[in-house]
């Protein structure tokens, strides 16, 4: 679609009233085209593919006493009008932000050699900074610019009276840098426990040092992100979810809106693997984190979604039976995904609902729904290929009645994951060994879930072997499946 159309699409009822002010301006718009071609599109709002707005058609109606059509010249006019709306954004961000207008007034002065006046505008952006709750990177960010600005400026005397200013840069620059780089590592260290990624350790140490050491005892949202990056991913930590979330709620004006949602983020991380790892009310404890997060409108996770964020929500929901939530939840948020992975993203989202829905209620008729929309979707897909895999295995696994035998489907898409696991050159050693390790225990469930009377001791010996085991995926699956297979009446509705 065209950039303007694009634009468009994006703007509300009163962001086309308040643009339409920003085009009679003369100020910024003196072309009567601009605004006809504005008043045109804003007719057709919000379809910008309606028949109007064909090349042709449009140009004859900007251009009636022209006869021959001109591409250069339509194609300008709407390049003209986006850089236009592109500035009444500018504009709107300008008045939604007074201290960026202060900042932008700073180097105005500055320019213009007008030192009493910017030294004031120093003085007014610093004021209204200390005033504000948010003590999060932004802040120090934005005093050590403006401290720079100050003790840097050739007017301002180098006496003993100013050396405070550049104590003062010093340590908010100190602070910016800790806290925004724990914001980096931490995301780093969610990503390393997947894909096969590294870092300097000495990088790390040196901040995860700064952190814990000096800038935590002094910051109480360095030390509270500080803390979650210690524990988030540690089994052996029983993190206290809710003791985490109140602190976090607590501080999350002082955390600034970045470090809040990364921390916020760690704390999901956390909850996925509970989940991962089957523990006792994890999925229904993730939920509850996704909620709040819609509530809270993060950054990452309500704004602009992450494919990843968007497939966990609809897994622990789903999990949780929250049936009808999960599909309003799809069907509200899909459209903040781009198109070209848009429907992928909601067709292996309805995957998941049906699984879900078939295996909670007991209703084999939602396995086909689940298969329908898994047949719309490309194996090769990177995105989605490690939710996707595991996926078709739990659908034909647990579609499959007791008895049955004839394995063969589910064993072509087991060597179709090993070799999709195996050329997945990005997953990290671990986690390729974690997915495979589990299709190795599908496998053998099916070999068992084959047999119409499947045997005590082969049962037995598998479960002992799931046990102890340590590495892999969805354990809490593979040790469910095993538990139906012990007791086949409660597989019963398969057969009917």
């Amino acid at each position: 679609m065209i950039k303007l159309y694009t634009l468009l699409k994006t703007f509300s009822r009163e962001d086309l009233k308040q643009a339409k002010k920003f085009l009679a301006s003369p100020y910024f718009n003196t072309d009567g085209h601009v605004v006809k071609l504005f008043d045109r599109l804003c007719r057709a709002y919000p379809d910008m593919e309606a028949p109007q707005l064909e090349n042709e058609r449009l140009f004859k109606f900007l251009f009636p006493n022209l006869k021959e059509y001109d591409d250069h010249k339509l194609r300008n006019l709407r390049s003209k009008l986006t850089k236009l709306l592109e500035r009444f954004l500018i504009e709107n961000m300008l008045q939604k932000s007074p201290y960026m207008e202060n900042k932008l007034l700073v180097a105005a002065y500055r320019e213009a050699g007008l030192f009493p006046y910017f030294k004031v505008a120093i003085e007014s952006g610093i004021s209204s900074l200390k005033k504000a709750a948010n003590r999060g990177f932004e802040y120090h960010q934005e005093m050590a610019w403006l401290l720079h600005e100050l003790y840097f400026h050739p007017e301002t005397p180098k006496s003993n009276a100013h050396r405070q200013a550049l104590f003062e840069l010093i340590g908010h620059v100190e602070h910016w840098f800790t806290l925004q780089a724990l914001c980096y590592c931490a995301e780093l260290d969610v990503r390393q426990n997947l894909y096969s990624e590294s870092m300097p350790s000495r990088y790390k140490e040196v901040v995860e040092q700064l952190a814990g050491e000096h800038f935590g005892k002094k910051s109480p949202p360095v030390r509270l992100l500080w803390e979650l990056s210690q524990t988030w991913a540690n089994p052996d930590l029983k993190m206290d979810f809710s003791a985490y979330q109140a602190r976090l709620l607590e501080k999350q004006q002082q955390m600034g809106p970045f470090p809040f949602a990364i921390a916020w983020k760690l704390l999901i991380a956390a909850g996925v693997a509970r989940s991962n790892r089957g523990e006792a009310g994890a999925a229904r404890e993730l939920l509850g984190l996704f909620h709040a997060a819609y509530d809270l409108k993060l950054d990452g996770i309500n704004k602009s979604l992450e494919v990843q964020a968007f497939l966990n929500c609809v897994m622990a929901g789903s999990h949780a039976g929250e049936f009808e939530w999960v599909a309003a939840f799809i069907k509200e948020n899909k459209a903040k995904f781009s198109p070209d992975i848009r429907e992928k993203v909601v067709n292996l989202s309805y995957a998941i609902l049906y699984y879900k829905q078939a295996v909670l209620l007991k209703d084999k008729a939602f396995f086909p729904e689940a298969t329908d929309k898994l047949a719309h979707l490309q194996l090769a897909d990177e995105v989605l290929g490690l939710t996707l895999r595991p996926l078709i295995l739990r659908i034909y696994y647990d579609s499959m009645p007791v008895g049955h035998p004839d394995i063969r489907i589910l064993f072509d898409w087991c060597k179709n994951a090993i070799s999709y696991f195996n050329n997945h050159q990005a997953l990290a050693v671990q986690k390729r060994k974690e997915y495979k390790t589990f299709v190795r225990y599908v496998k053998l469930l099916a070999r068992l879930k084959g047999q119409k009377m499947p045997g005590r001791r082969a049962l037995a010996n598998l479960g002992a072997q799931l046990g102890q085991e340590q590495g892999t995926i969805l354990k809490h699956w593979l040790v469910e499946k095993l538990e139906e297979l012990k007791n086949p009446s409660s597989l019963d509705w398969l057969q009917s």
